[in-house]
């Protein structure tokens, strides 16, 4: 009885079909497995590798590059912008100046924690030396490529309100807008 179940199961299975057989087993049949092809695999991963190194060599190189540009570019403008500050008068040296007034120190840390203090004669003196509006602007463009891209409106403001009053800014202010 137990002969006549085991022909029943192998009849009930499609003749057609035939069993799946892995891709190594299907290799080894058309003798392509062994040590040779995991040596020939082996070897194009190595020049893969190589190739994709070098890419990322390539894109890390130009990267590299772009970034050492905008730096030796961005240092020549500023370099280009302090020379400007030496010229009594010129936008620049006013953007210098105010600068340097609102950090006497000349030390950003010691601004930052003990407050260095700004020296608000000084920025109002330059303000009334400024001589007309455009020469104004002119200054700012310059103070924003000196300090990378501050604003010094801002910055006057900033440095020119406090807590016990505005006064100072006020006047500044008035200064500004009398300017033509």
């Amino acid at each position: 009885m137990a002969t006549a179940r085991k022909k029943k199961r192998v009849a009930s299975r499609p003749a057609t079909k035939s069993r799946p057989t892995t891709r190594r087993k299907r290799r080894r049949k058309s003798g392509l497995a062994g040590p040779a092809t995991d040596q020939v695999k082996a070897e194009w991963i190595n020049r893969l590798a190589w190739v994709g190194g070098g890419v990322g060599a390539a894109v890390l190189g130009v990267w590299g590059a772009k970034q050492l540009w905008k730096s030796t570019v961005g240092e020549i403008r500023q370099n280009n912008a302090i020379a400007e500050t030496t010229v009594d008068g010129r936008p620049a040296f006013f953007a210098n100046e105010l600068a340097i007034a609102f950090n006497p120190s000349g030390s950003q840390t010691m601004s930052d924690f003990f407050g260095d203090g700004t020296d608000e004669e000084k920025v109002i003196a330059l303000l009334r030396q400024i001589p007309s509006r455009r020469v104004w602007e002119q200054t700012i463009a310059a103070y924003s490529k000196l300090s990378k891209g501050r604003n010094l409106t801002k910055d006057l403001q900033d440095e020119l309100t406090s807590f016990l009053g505005n006064e100072d800014w006020d006047t500044a202010r008035q200064i500004l807008a009398a300017k033509k």
